[in-house]
């Protein structure tokens, strides 16, 4: 997603979506300035929610879940103790 537009308390990105910044910026920037950092931002989320999906794929199929009795499950050796 491309920044077209940055002001202290808003951007917006080339699809017209308008975007606030909470808190405000305490000095103006350049939108190629702001991509830079909205870029590193979206890499950061994106692999929180790739982590996150991982986790629930991982529950899923039973690792590091539990079984029917409500016990812990180690069904793969490559279960580790995220979210124990």
């Amino acid at each position: 997603m491309r920044v077209v537009r940055v002001t202290r308390e808003e951007f917006e990105t080339e699809s017209g979506q308008v975007f606030s910044i909470i808190p405000p910026l305490k000095e103006d920037v350049t939108p190629s300035e702001f991509q830079k950092h909205y870029d590193s931002a979206a890499a950061i989320v994106e692999s929180l929610q790739t982590v996150g999906n991982d986790i629930s794929d991982s529950k899923a199929l039973g690792c590091c879940g539990e079984d029917s009795d409500g016990e812990k499950s180690r069904e793969s050796s490559t279960c580790s103790d995220v979210g124990d």
